[in-house]
């Protein structure tokens, strides 16, 4: 990640930033601050979303807050939520794709080259039929 502090106009935005690229300890942050500051409904959603992220890119200090969320939100905030993570995805395997990873944090450069020789081993040893 190339940018500095001083290139977003608040925090906050700066956080946003950093989670999209892939920091997995500021994407749990960025779940607590929305938390801490926000108190409109998506907060709990958002927080969600980030802190699942975490998990799944393997941050061990994200599981108990995903586990924590998850109790207290209702269904339709967790498809919500799933929806969120989803088009996360989607969009980090088409920038992947496109070769736009260059602002990726190396963390998530690295868990998505394993993820992605995983998908491939995969289906060569379990190719569609």
């Amino acid at each position: 990640m190339s940018k500095l502090r001083s290139d977003f106009p608040s925090e906050y935005e700066g956080l946003v930033y950093c989670a999209e690229q892939g920091a997995s300890d500021l994407q749990l942050h960025l779940a607590f601050k929305m938390l801490m500051t926000r108190t409109d409904e998506q907060r709990v959603i958002e927080a969600y979303q980030w802190a699942f992220i975490a998990h799944f890119m393997n941050n061990p200090r994200a599981e108990d807050v995903v586990t924590l969320l998850q109790v207290n939100m209702t269904e339709d905030q967790l498809s919500a939520a799933q929806a969120l993570i989803e088009a996360w995805i989607h969009a980090k395997h088409d920038e992947f794709n496109r070769g736009q990873n260059k602002e990726w944090t190396p963390e998530l450069n690295e868990f998505w080259q394993t993820l992605w020789t995983s998908i491939m081993e995969d289906e060569l040893l379990y190719p569609k039929t």
